[in-house]
């Protein structure tokens, strides 16, 4: 393996202290160089099974790409902004204290996607071996559609049992990533038309009213990265329009969402119609805030920046406090010690910072990004094992779930990315092993599931383990 790649921009960084311009663009260049090594296999080759577009949905390729795009390449949208510009046009001086600080965070986003990336690839050749095979029927949309519905009941009921609401969002997930895949099979199959496309918009509908920008792009990107296999550059255009009708929508109706639903008296409907009208109206600039969605939004670099200001210049670094409070979050709130639920643990370093007033505002959830907590804990170190750690958690637990679950379609596409869609943003220190555990237990519900549905079966010759293709 040849891991030195993957840290040669880093590395270069590190030349270039005093030049934070030039240590910007390595660093966020970097990336994408990171990205371009790692789908050419120039460190670890991808597994030989299928192709490249045909396992697009595995960690080391779409969660690789949401991860990095999220921490590490969105931030240049903010060092546009301080260097003077709104979108092209160049408005205002360049800030260089902000510009300094900026650089130097994108030096530890590009360790992070570094340690991330190796994580990612250590182990890529254990995907050629199933334990189970899926049933043909799997691919049906009928059987989809009964999978889609299951999941659905399910979601709803856990909501009623102790420590339930700790699923449901898996559980939904996989019931969305379902319904998905039943629109898919029912267009190729020319059967159930309308129902699947009555559950597109439904799912489309929620996603809206739920006021969640995310809500409605992962459906936007699950299907993109499904049909780029079999219809490619169809698939970036189509793609392309998507996001263009998402970016000139979406964020509008996001913010009236929560400013008139989540915190206001007006119903989700109420404040999507109240969007679509000031759009219509040029009372609102969606162009402004999709703009401020760029820079503060589709990146947490400014917040990153405050915690790198305060640690370690107003405090030490945080060792493994904040790794033992996630750990401690796999207790039932009550037996733990404090008392205090992750988000609250979470949010103390937030208010430490001064990034929100707790005296004045205790309804923002504004939890540091995973690299903020892992910088703080213990600088380069944290961030290097931290990521490593992340990376390689992702790819083990999707091989796990192909070999239980007979392949790549529903292993990796749909339980994978049902119920470990942390990897795709990651989160802050406390809600990633409990994500992982309720992931985990949600992954061998549904195991149990498709059993009982005749889905899967076990493989019971070594012979046909070894030979048998990876389906899906």
């Amino acid at each position: 393996m040849r891991i030195w790649l993957f840290f040669l921009p880093y590395l270069i960084s590190l030349w270039f202290g005093d030049l934070p311009e030039q240590k910007f663009w390595i660093c966020w260049a970097g990336s994408l160089w990171i990205l371009l090594v790692t789908f050419m296999g120039w460190v670890t080759p991808l597994p030989k099974d299928r192709s490249f577009a045909q396992q697009f949905m595995r960690p080391v390729i779409f969660a690789h790409v949401l991860c990095a795009s999220y921490m590490a390449l969105s931030s240049i949208f903010f060092f546009f902004h301080y260097n003077g510009y709104y979108y092209f046009d160049k408005l205002d001086y360049p800030n260089p204290i902000i510009l300094a600080k900026a650089a130097q965070c994108q030096q530890y986003y590009q360790l992070a996607h570094a340690a991330l990336a190796t994580g990612l690839t250590v182990r890529l050749k254990r995907y050629e071996q199933n334990i189970y095979v899926a049933s043909p029927i799997s691919q049906n949309a009928s059987v989809l559609l009964r999978m889609t519905l299951i999941l659905f009941v399910f979601a709803q009921g856990v909501s009623f049992f102790p420590f339930g609401s700790a699923f449901r969002s898996n559980l939904n997930s996989l019931s969305l990533l379902a319904s998905l895949l039943f629109f898919v099979q029912a267009l190729s199959e020319k059967r159930k038309l309308l129902f699947a496309i009555g559950l597109f918009s439904v799912n489309v509908s929620l996603g809206i009213l739920s006021g969640m920008k995310s809500a409605t792009l992962i459906i936007i990107l699950f299907l993109g990265a499904h049909y780029y296999s079999r219809y490619r550059w169809r698939t970036l255009i189509a793609g392309g329009f998507a996001l263009w009708l998402w970016f000139s929508f979406i964020p509008t109706i996001s913010v009236y969402v929560r400013q008139q639903a989540w915190f206001g008296s007006q119903s989700a409907t109420t404040a999507v119609q109240n969007a679509l009208t000031g759009i219509s109206n040029k009372t609102v600039d969606p162009r402004r805030l999709n703009w401020e969605l760029l820079v503060f939004r589709s990146s947490e670099i400014s917040m990153f920046i405050r915690y790198v200001d305060h640690v370690p210049l107003k405090r030490n670094f945080y060792n493994f406090e904040i790794a033992e409070q996630a750990f401690m979050g796999l207790l039932p709130r009550f037996i733990r010690p404090d008392g205090k639920s992750i988000d609250q643990t979470a949010m103390e370093r937030v208010y430490e910072v001064g990034i929100v007033d707790w005296k004045t505002d205790k309804s923002t959830s504004a939890k540091p990004a995973l690299v903020a907590d892992a910088y703080m804990s213990k600088s380069e170190i944290g961030i290097l094992i931290t990521f490593f750690l992340f990376g390689f958690a992702a790819t083990q637990l999707s091989i796990l779930c192909e070999k239980l679950f007979g392949g790549y379609t529903l292993g990796s596409v749909l339980v994978f990315n049902g119920c470990f869609g942390i990897f795709q943003t990651g989160n802050c220190f406390e809600n990633i092993p409990a994500s992982i555990l309720y992931g985990i237990v949600t992954m061998y519900f549904v195991f149990f599931l498709l059993l009982e549905m005749s889905i899967l079966k076990r493989i019971t010759s070594p012979h046909l383990a070894t030979n048998i293709p990876n389906s899906g």
